[in-house]
């Protein structure tokens, strides 16, 4: 061997020179698709250090890019880039839309899972996806069905594990998940538009409006309303759109334990919310309309409104218009309403009040018209009163005609016959030797010329 190459400096200097000399190369040719440090650091962290990186503050104060117009392209609030950001662009199939996601959030191994996935896989526009949130427990009940593999190959359906520091067992958990913008880059991103969906809500097959219809509305918000008044609306089925709410998470941080949940809480903080009278077209919960686009039941279907869910001619006349809502019937404990002999009572019931509240009216109206004709029994007695007045008032009239007639002075012949009769009394009384009071005062006259 050359003694040249014996030496230990050379030979460090060789091996520095290649390697330097390599680096050169991979930068060169294969640069643009190395990791970052940061994304290379954020795939090695472990579950814990995760756990308390989802603690950290939402996002930087930045000064709001919305303004409540349409947005400038170039300056469209983005979710945060991740590996896992490239690896949803990477995994989008021909035909499908990476912007528009349907997104449902589901731990629990309940069977309706597999019809719900096929429903909305199946009506949903075809260049969106379907995203499953959940566990492997979940996912075992999915991959029991046969029709949902060949979504999955195709990537139409997609599963993704939620890890343990992402709670959702409560409601105020799923708020704090929803409302910590790294949620957003794992799971959504690169989607602008997201329908979020339960296992309490459902869209119809039969409806006349898509849901690509409510995009183009452009609204940062579309959910069931709370009320006729309040914009936004419930987030169990609702459409969003990621950018303002991303912008919304970056400047903005819910409190746990706030005593708003998630939807309201970002709702409010939207300039852009759907107006309820709009709304309820897009779905219907506690406000009535025909033909919504879908149907969302609260309380994971135990609170059904009673003004939807409680009549059943109104119900029927939903489950014909949208049979895919009995899908949800196992978790809205709503199967007996389904059996055929109790539909049959609850027609014959509706059938029977109807009846009884017809004739209610019909004797109500008849009794209206008696009274009409009858005449009324307070006339005669105001009759009566009226002439008793008028009695009195004519003999007041007369006694005070007779008092003002016997105040007037007396004439010269009505003074002679009074000196006339006094004179005879006189004398009268002198030949009987007898003392008497004047007749007139005896008699009790009411001539007044004595007195």
């Amino acid at each position: 061997m050359n003694p040249v190459w014996q030496s230990k400096r050379v030979q460090r200097s060789a091996f520095f020179i290649f390697i330097f000399v390599a680096a050169i190369a991979l930068f060169a040719y294969g640069g643009d698709k190395l990791p970052s440090a940061s994304s290379f650091r954020s795939g090695s962290l472990t579950a814990a250090e995760k756990e308390e990186k989802a603690k950290e503050p939402l996002g930087p104060n930045v000064e709001p890019l919305y303004t409540g117009q349409e947005y400038d392209p170039e300056h469209m609030p983005k979710i945060p880039e991740t590996t896992q950001t490239a690896q949803a662009a990477a995994t989008a199939a021909p035909g499908l839309d990476p912007s528009r996601i349907a997104l449902i959030i589901e731990t629990r191994p309940t069977n309706v899972l597999p019809a719900l996935l096929a429903h909305f896989v199946a009506t949903l526009p075809p260049a969106w996806v379907v995203k499953l949130v959940g566990s492997q427990e979940a996912f075992s009940v999915v991959h029991k069905s046969h029709s949902l593999k060949q979504h999955i190959e195709s990537k139409k359906l997609q599963l993704q594990e939620l890890p343990s520091y992402y709670p959702v067992d409560s409601s105020e958990a799923i708020s704090q998940t929803l409302t910590n913008v790294t949620f957003y880059s794992e799971f959504l991103a690169p989607a602008e538009w997201a329908l979020f969906f339960q296992t309490d809500s459902i869209i119809c097959s039969a409806s006349e409006q898509n849901i690509d219809d409510w995009v183009a509305k452009g609204y940062d918000w579309t959910g069931a309303p709370w009320n006729g008044d309040v914009p936004g609306g419930n987030g169990g089925l609702s459409l969003r759109h990621i950018p303002p709410i991303i912008e919304v998470l970056q400047n903005d941080a819910r409190e746990p334990g706030h005593r708003q949940w998630e939807d309201t809480w970002v709702c409010e903080r939207l300039k852009n919310a759907a107006p309820a009278k709009e709304e309820v077209y897009f779905s219907v919960e506690s406000l009535y309309v025909e033909k919504p686009l879908g149907y969302h039941i609260r309380g994971s279907g135990k609170l059904q409104d009673p003004v939807v869910w409680g009549n059943a001619t109104r119900r029927r006349q939903i489950f014909d218009y949208c049979p895919e809502t009995k899908i949800l019937l196992g978790n809205m404990g709503m199967e007996p309403m389904e059996d055929g002999e109790h539909r049959k009572q609850e027609q014959e019931a509706d059938a029977k009040k109807a009846k009884e509240d017809a004739e209610k009216a019909k004797k109500e109206a008849a009794a209206k018209a008696g009274d009409a004709e009858k005449p009324k029994a307070d006339e005669p007695k105001a009759d009566d009163e009226k002439t008793k007045a008028d009695e009195a008032a004519a003999a007041s009239m007369k006694d005070k005609k007779i008092v003002a007639d016997d105040k007037k002075p007396a004439s010269v012949e009505e003074k002679k016959s009074s000196s006339t009769t006094a004179a005879a009394s006189k004398a009268a009384s002198t030949s009987s030797g007898t003392s008497t009071a004047n007749p007139a005062k005896t008699s009790g006259s009411t001539d007044y010329a004595d007195s």
